[in-house]
């Protein structure tokens, strides 16, 4: 029945790409918007509650870390050695200029800082918690509560920080923390994976890419830098990619102003998304190409079933089990469970940046949480909330199913991804 419903699903996402291909014409996204995966987090004023029926007893949670410096120099110094050859020999534009200020302040700036949780992704963690607190303080006040990381310390941090701000409301909870390589194979699983790492090397997806870039990357914004023609048309997309990377991230950064909207047209600066979306799609979801990015995710899958399994029977008293992983581990999780916005497939990959957008599905400090709540009834419901907002659960039109319904659909999922949870 599983097999038949996702033929089905297919189908009709085959028939919609379809009719997206009649209205494939230029994004208008917002320069935040464009900004995509290095958005800084789109914090709510407020939680939906509850409806009064349901209490909710359990939170399984799953982010990214939050904003955080450039993780390396290497972007940074690659667009300044560019820029200083064009100085050298007098095509340096005003506008390049000023780009080269800002790459010499950012590396000055993010000095032995590089990938570090900042500021503002340290405010980003303790929202995030404090919003669970004020939402449902029953669920924080003398709670138990279980929280794992990535050994990457801006993780680590995102997680001393989420954990400190529920223990500096409530000094009676019990946290019990846990980092290192050990996490891996739930929260690292696209660096350990072997199948995984093998079509990430063999790319199936490169020539299409390749395509998209040569058809969709504006130059001129590298032109008005350089000088025009002063290189060849692909170093100059090369260029365009870690230059457009580059500003993205430093608002995330803690470094203020309006970069894209200061080098780019609103025009151009939608080219270069669609670019880097398409990308991250590619290689951190279920494509056309392989569904691979998306299974490695299945062990972190089987842990929401376990631990929602294990505290539901008493056999653990957490009702915070909390996660924090990178962009890279939420994509392809969202993927494998087909949450709503965050699971496209076609063959139209001019249709991706209309279904699949990165700035919805990972912007800094992306979350997922799993709310377990409970029936007077004593029948466990759960919803999903993205990003803090309820999302339908896949396939249905509803906020609440039943955990048994829930369940089945997501060891329906584990029984039919291709490949081998990573570590195994």
């Amino acid at each position: 029945m599983y097999r038949q419903a996702i033929i089905i699903i297919n189908i009709l996402l085959i028939a919609a790409s379809a009719f997206a291909g009649n209205n494939n014409g230029p994004t208008d996204y917002t320069f935040d918007e464009c900004r995509g995966s290095a958005n800084p987090y789109p914090a709510p004023e407020s939680r939906m509650a509850l409806p009064d029926t349901l209490s909710v007893i359990m939170i399984n949670h799953l982010g990214r870390h939050g904003a955080r410096y450039e993780t390396s120099p290497k972007r940074a110094n690659k667009i300044r050695d560019t820029l200083m050859k064009a100085k050298k020999q007098n095509t340096l534009s005003a506008k390049g200029d000023s780009m080269l200020d800002i790459v010499n302040r950012t590396l000055e700036l993010s000095k032995d800082k590089w990938g570090a949780l900042d500021s503002l992704g340290m405010k980003e963690q303790q929202g995030i918690a404090a919003r669970i607190y004020r939402t449902w303080p029953a669920l924080v006040k003398n709670s138990h509560i279980e929280a794992i990381s990535s050994y990457i310390p801006r993780c680590i941090m995102s997680m001393y920080e989420f954990t400190h701000k529920l223990s500096s409301i409530d000094d009676n909870v019990e946290i019990l923390t846990s980092s290192g390589k050990v996490n891996s194979p739930l929260m690292r699983p696209f660096a350990i994976d072997s199948a995984y790492l093998d079509i990430r090397k063999d790319a199936p997806w490169a020539e299409a890419l390749d395509s998209f870039y040569k058809k969709n990357i504006p130059l001129e914004p590298v032109w008005r830098l350089v000088g025009h023609d002063t290189m060849n048309r692909d170093d100059a997309r090369q260029f365009a990619i870690s230059l457009f990377g580059f500003l993205c991230g430093l608002n995330a950064s803690g470094i203020d102003g309006d970069f894209l909207a200061e080098f780019y047209t609103i025009e151009e600066a939608n080219k270069m998304w669609e670019c880097r979306n398409i990308t991250q799609y590619l290689e951190r979801t279920t494509s056309v190409y392989s569904s691979i990015p998306s299974d490695i995710t299945r062990a972190l899958l089987a842990d929401f079933i376990n631990t929602t399994d294990y505290f539901l029977s008493g056999r653990s008293k957490a009702s915070l089990n909390l996660r924090f992983g990178h962009a890279e581990t939420v994509m392809p999780f969202l993927s494998l469970i087909r949450l709503p916005g965050c699971y496209y497939v076609s063959k139209d990959l001019d249709s991706v940046s209309r279904y699949w957008k990165n700035f919805y599905v990972t912007p800094m400090a992306t979350n997922l949480q799993m709310i377990i709540c409970v029936a007077p009834s004593g029948t466990p419901y759960i919803r999903l909330d993205l990003n803090e907002h309820p999302v339908c659960f896949p396939g249905t039109d509803k906020y609440y199913v039943s955990w048994k319904q829930a369940r089945k659909y997501f060891n329906d999922i584990l029984d039919s991804a291709t490949s081998v949870p990573a570590g195994q």
